[in-house]
């Protein structure tokens, strides 16, 4: 069984009310049909400003996209997908009071799903594709406020990191933090990072200091983003191997990559050493669709975002036992807890060894592999769906349930 699985991802964003034909009107790359792939990954700025008939219009475009897999999130002009900057601007006289509810049932009813799109919110999904790859994805529509758009954050707020993680004059305020390395593969945010491809055309670095802290604990494969039209384009990241660096002190170096739309661009990302980071934005910064798309093939794992299942294989159980531990509480660390996994899927938290062997049971049908691949798959999304910050006490307590839990799966 290959050890990784090379997918491709096509990844637009700002698309600002495209539809098909604008682009050859201005001799834009974005033509139908566009190039097959496997995942459609679209940044945010769907529309101008919103409206339904502009949301019906943008999932009749990624209708016609050809994509297993198509995951989209919102940015700061699509303004009544973001329910509090609605409620705090709305005008009964002007707007329709069910407006924010309306959007929202667009891009996630029978007119999305015969689109194909998914519509994320912020935090983390792992999705499985046909071709046996698992990736684990986080995404954030949020952006630093400008100009009383939707979706803002303060500049000196950050959304991205666990307080420990946070820089000195910033205040925390991360309810859906991402998570270290390895706990992703792929990152999607609206906005861009501090100094990559976040310039302006008066020369200005306008990204998010936080989001730069963020992806260097993170290192996923690929980061991907918008906002800055002007800015749009492709770096390769190298991280230091020191990873105790945080921000800007944690890159090696970083090289500009070309496109080659509409083929692929097939780049070997050394996870954990490199990300590839792409903005990219279809307008330019007239609103014109001038710019390509990236089409690019990753290699992702077979089975969970670690690698657990390829890299099991033969090993001691007990051994096995201590790398499930160890991807918990990576993934745990200030997240959730599972606690709140149990009270949720089985009404009590499961502390007698014979409601450890039931929840254990659900994971036994299978061989020790396949049990580990999905015992963590099934901690990981449920434990981050219920977030929530605990002490290092309360994890402790997490990780020896899983520990037993998993001795019960292992036999």
């Amino acid at each position: 069984m290959a050890s990784s699985i090379p997918t491709k991802f096509l990844i637009l964003s700002d698309t600002h009310n495209f539809a098909f034909g604008d682009a050859e009107k201005v001799n834009g790359p974005l033509r139908h049909p566009l190039p097959k792939t496997d995942v459609l990954l679209h940044c945010g700025d769907l529309t101008s400003t919103g409206g339904v008939p502009a949301y019906k219009s943008l999932l009749r475009v990624l209708g016609n996209i050809d994509a297993e897999l198509k995951l989209v999130i919102a940015g700061n002009h699509d303004l009544d997908l973001d329910k509090r900057y609605f409620g705090a601007h709305l005008d009964e006289e002007h707007e329709d009071p069910d407006g924010h509810k309306k959007a929202v049932e667009v891009m996630k009813g029978p007119l999305a799903k015969a689109a194909g799109v998914t519509y994320l919110q912020e935090g983390l999904n792992t999705f499985t594709l046909k071709n046996g790859a698992t990736f684990t994805i986080y995404t954030s529509l949020y952006t630093p406020e400008f100009c009383d758009w939707g979706f803002p954050y303060a500049r000196n707020e950050d959304r991205f990191n666990p307080a420990q993680h946070v820089a000195s004059d910033v205040k925390c305020i991360a309810k859906n933090p991402v998570p270290d390395f390895p706990g992703i593969d792929i990152m999607m945010t609206h906005g861009p990072p501090e100094d990559i491809l976040d310039w302006t055309y008066n020369g200005a670095n306008v990204g998010c200091r936080a989001l730069m802290r963020a992806v260097s604990r993170a290192r996923p494969l690929l980061y991907c983003f918008g906002h800055i039209h002007e800015a749009c384009g492709a770096k390769m990241v190298t991280w230091k191997d020191d990873k105790t660096k945080i921000g800007a002190d944690a890159i090696e170096n970083q090289t500009s990559m070309p496109n080659a739309y509409s083929g692929p661009s097939k780049w070997p990302v050394k996870f954990g050493k490199e990300t590839l980071m792409v903005n990219a934005s279809i307008v330019n910064l007239k609103y014109k669709p001038t710019n390509a798309p990236w089409l690019v093939e990753l290699d992702l794992r077979r089975g969970t975002s670690w690698g657990v299942e390829d890299n099991l294989k033969g090993w001691d159980r007990v051994l096995r036992t201590e790398i499930l531990v160890k991807s918990f509480a990576t993934a745990s660390k200030g997240y959730g807890s599972l606690r709140s996994i149990a009270q949720a899927q089985h009404s009590t938290f499961p502390t007698s060894k014979a409601s450890v062997k039931s929840l254990g049971s659900m994971f036994a049908d299978h061989d020790g592999n396949a049990s580990i691949d999905r015992l963590l798959r099934y901690i990981y999304a449920l434990n981050t769906k219920f977030t929530r910050h605990h002490s290092s006490t309360t994890r402790y307590r997490n990780a020896v349930t899983v520990f037993q839990i998993t001795q019960n799966v292992l036999g």
